[in-house]
């Protein structure tokens, strides 16, 4: 018989299941889902005294003035 065909039926007769095989791999970082950003349009309204911040024409907050709502928008603390 071959030498070839030998050393095919060692191989054969000696592996393991694959499931066993794949389960040793090393385990590969998940890479989150890439999230959609949407563009977002803040106004600022002067309204009797203070400022309201608006995004999308939605209420976010208010501040007594200009300075201090860019300050918040800028800031995480919302």
């Amino acid at each position: 018989m071959n030498h070839f065909w030998e050393q095919a039926k060692k191989v054969i007769k000696n592996r393991k299941p694959i499931k066993e095989e794949v389960d040793k791999l090393p385990k590969l970082p998940v890479i989150p889902e890439e999230k959609e950003f949407k563009e977002i349009t803040y106004d600022f309204k002067n309204v009797g005294g203070h400022v309201e911040v608006f995004a999308n024409g939605e209420f976010q907050y208010s501040a007594d003035t200009m300075k201090e709502a860019h300050e918040m928008l800028l800031s995480k603390d919302l």
